[in-house]
């Protein structure tokens, strides 16, 4: 990261060498024209730079590179306002025990101050606790300690890498277990070597190897563990206390009681001799024979036991008659066999988990007013009627169905009767009532109206009985017996109460007592001097003068 700083340094020295102000030598001619540098006095003094405030030279361009001389800065190209400007510099040299910054920008970077006491890292794998020293570098003051307590590698440690174990098979080893020998090493493990050999011909013993001593030690079987007494007639010896004691005899088994049976204690063969003679019954071991009996068997000193065959016939149609010889008789379902059930009601019979079962006849007049059979004497069809039992005669304008003496449903009819003259009432045998709206005629809306016609299903009042037509009166009629009353407003005083006395030629119409209504002239005109008069079909004023009187000249 250091060569970063030498690029703007570089630069500068460029720019000192062409364009910058001389030492010693004011350039005055220049200051305008040139460089951008200088004070532009011409007075002799030597010429300052101000690195935040560079002009461009003459005919500069937005984003033209020029030098500004701030070694705090890389990449100065001229702005808007004509100023050589830069970015930030990023000084880096690449130690972390300094701090890295520009803080003149005369200079440039600037790694003198030191992170004394700061963790770094020194780059070896092989130290820690590294720390910055006041010199400026970092050092780790303690080896790291590389052990993996496996005596199968070697411990090492790599500057890159840190601590690294490699195997060193083939070199001995301890697996912590006596009874091996001898442990060597293999990748890293150590692999156990030939096991010691316990064995102290007792099969009543366990035979180990004491790991920790390298010893053989016996220790008597605590369980029941198989051995052999050496007798062949006996069997399922077992262990006892390290000994192998007789386990019970072993039996010489026949399968009837024709033959009688021993053991060879020398080859534990069983050797039978025939007996026949002196028993009266025995077992042939079949279940399909009965009357079982000995008769002596082919080879010498032995019997047989025989019976004859039994017969397994159960009577049933609908089964299969066989014979097991271990169960015995066997009847299993002869399922899918045709055969009869003895009932005219039925046909297509056939056996089913050992019965005979056919299809019921289907006697269905479809009528729930009847009880449907079958006559088990003739197979005919039986249809009687259930007086009395509830049933649905499939219209719902009908209530309360019920099944009659001759097997019908009936009910009784379903009223659709909304009590509005406005509609007409029907019923509809699947959805029921049904009301539909009648318009224009007559109906009757109350006693105190007449000419009453139906509208939309409602019956719209007409003319009113008591209405006078007066506007000062409070009309009212008896619903019940139609009788009118017409009483006239009270008018307190200075009360208006506003009407219409159905004349044009008044305004200001007003109620009065006693229930009339009166107006003021329309058409007076307050001017003595004219005739005033009025048009009672329109109230259209006239005024027409008047003259050749003392007070009209």
């Amino acid at each position: 990261m250091r060569n970063l700083t030498l690029i703007p340094v570089f630069m500068f020295l460029i720019a000192c060498s062409s364009s910058a102000a001389a030492p010693t030598n004011d350039d005055a001619a220049n200051d305008a024209t040139d460089d951008g540098f200088g004070d532009g006095s011409g007075d002799g003094t030597l010429d300052t730079i101000d690195p935040n405030i560079v002009l461009c030279k003459t005919g500069w361009k937005i984003g033209d590179p020029c030098t500004n001389g701030n070694l705090c800065q890389v990449d100065a190209k001229c702005d808007q306002l004509g100023q050589c400007t830069g970015s930030p510099i990023l000084c880096n040299d690449g130690n972390p025990c300094t701090v890295d910054q520009c803080l003149d920008p005369h200079t440039g970077c600037d790694f003198s101050k030191i992170n004394t006491g700061d963790t770094c890292n020194d780059g070896n794998a092989c130290t820690e606790h590294d720390t910055c020293s006041s010199a400026g570098t970092c050092n780790g003051d303690k080896p790291v300690l590389c052990d993996d307590a496996n005596e199968c590698t070697t411990n090492t440690c790599d500057t890159k890498k840190g601590c690294v174990f490699p195997f060193n098979s083939g070199a001995k080893c301890n697996d912590d277990n006596l009874c091996t020998s001898p442990d060597l090493c293999l990748n890293g493990l150590c692999q156990a070597g030939q096991a010691t050999v316990c064995n102290d011909s007792n099969p009543c013993t366990t035979d180990l190897c004491d790991t920790k001593t390298g010893l053989c030690v016996f220790t008597p079987y605590l369980g029941q563990q198989p051995c052999s007494d050496g007798n062949a007639c006996t069997q399922n010896d077992a262990c006892e206390k390290g000994d192998c004691k007789a386990g019970p005899p072993v039996k010489c088994p026949t399968s009837d009681a024709c033959t009688k049976g021993s053991c060879n204690s020398a080859s534990g063969d069983c050797e039978y001799v025939y007996v026949g003679a002196s028993t009266s019954s025995c077992t042939d071991g079949d279940a399909c024979t009965e009357g079982d009996h000995c008769i002596p068997g082919a080879a010498s000193g032995s019997g047989k036991c025989i019976g004859t065959v039994k017969s397994c016939a159960d009577g049933n149609e609908c089964t299969t008659d066989s014979c097991d010889p271990n169960s015995g008789c066997v009847n299993p379902p002869d399922d899918g066999a045709t055969c009869s059930d003895g009932s005219k009601c039925t046909d297509q019979d056939k056996c089913k988990q050992g019965k005979c079962l056919g299809i019921a006849l289907q006697c269905n007049d479809g009528n729930e007013c009847t009880e449907d059979t079958c006559g088990q004497q003739t197979g005919a069809c039986q249809f009687n009627p259930l007086p009395g039992k509830q049933c649905l005669d499939a219209t719902v304008c009908t209530k309360d169905d019920i099944c009659n003496s001759n097997g019908s449903c009936v009910g009784s009819k379903v009223s659709c009767d909304d009590g509005n003259p406005c509609t007409s009432d029907t019923c509809d045998p699947v959805s029921g009532c049904k009301f539909q709206n009648v318009n224009g005629i007559p109906c009757t809306g109350g006693a105190c109206t007449q000419s009453d016609t139906c509208q939309q299903g409602v019956c719209k009042v007409g003319v009113n009985l008591c209405d006078d037509n007066n506007d000062c009166t409070i009309d009212k009629c008896d619903s019940k017996t139609a009788t009118c009353s017409n009483t006239a407003l009270v008018v307190t005083l200075g009360q208006a109460i506003v009407c219409d006395d159905s004349n044009p030629c008044t305004k200001l119409d007003q109620c009065q007592t006693g229930g009339t209504c009166m107006g003021s002239y329309a058409c007076d005109d307050g001017k003595p001097c004219t005739a005033d008069s009025c048009n009672p079909s329109n109230g259209t004023c006239a005024h027409l003068p008047i003259t050749g009187t003392p007070t009209c000249p």
